[in-house]
């Protein structure tokens, strides 16, 4: 059995993306650091992720996150629902904490916020299968921004019809739109 915790402290988000997707990116459009927490503990030994329960918490900025191969399909989906918006997609900081419950990461509050638009996430990703399911909300401005609270106050009802659901995996991940 192990417990482990690390905090991590300006990371650079440019060879962090690259070590994640395992893939080469066109590195130029990533810039920016994380900063986060993570408490582990389970057992050791391949296929003993479902042991693993923990908590964290991370924060991305000076970000460009939409150019990471997870939302790809969304940018695409979003220009085909709203001509133009690929235009104003650049969203720059996310941040949000997680609970690890047998290998399970969960998260209520993920948020990914640009100057225009920027989304509230809520769901999960299971370590051992790969598999994500996470409700998304778009909502209009930055949360951090009396100009964006009062909007995202204002707009509540009709950010409710601005909902998408990620599934599938890492390297397959499926956008597809709620109600609308």
């Amino acid at each position: 059995r192990f417990h482990a915790g690390a905090t991590l402290e300006k990371v650079n988000f440019k060879k962090l993306a690259r070590a994640l997707t395992g893939t080469e990116l066109s590195l130029e459009d990533f810039t920016g650091e994380l900063t986060g927490r993570i408490t582990l503990e389970g057992l050791v030994g391949r296929g003993q992720e479902h042991t693993y329960d923990g908590k964290g918490d991370v924060r991305v900025t000076d970000a460009n996150l939409f150019q990471l191969p997870l939302f790809g399909s969304l940018s695409d989906m979003l220009s085909r629902k709203v001509p133009g918006v690929g235009y104003v997609l650049r969203q720059d900081t996310a941040f949000g904490s997680f609970d690890i419950k047998g290998g399970r990461f969960h998260t209520d509050d993920l948020r990914i916020e640009g100057d225009i638009l920027s989304l509230k996430a809520d769901g999960h990703y299971d370590m051992q299968s790969g598999q994500m399911d996470f409700d998304v909300e778009l909502r209009f401005l930055r949360n951090k921004t009396w100009v964006g609270d009062l909007l995202q106050t204002i707009m509540l009802p009709v950010t409710k019809m601005f909902r998408v659901r990620l599934r599938g995996t890492l390297e397959d991940p499926r956008w597809s739109s709620v109600n609308f």
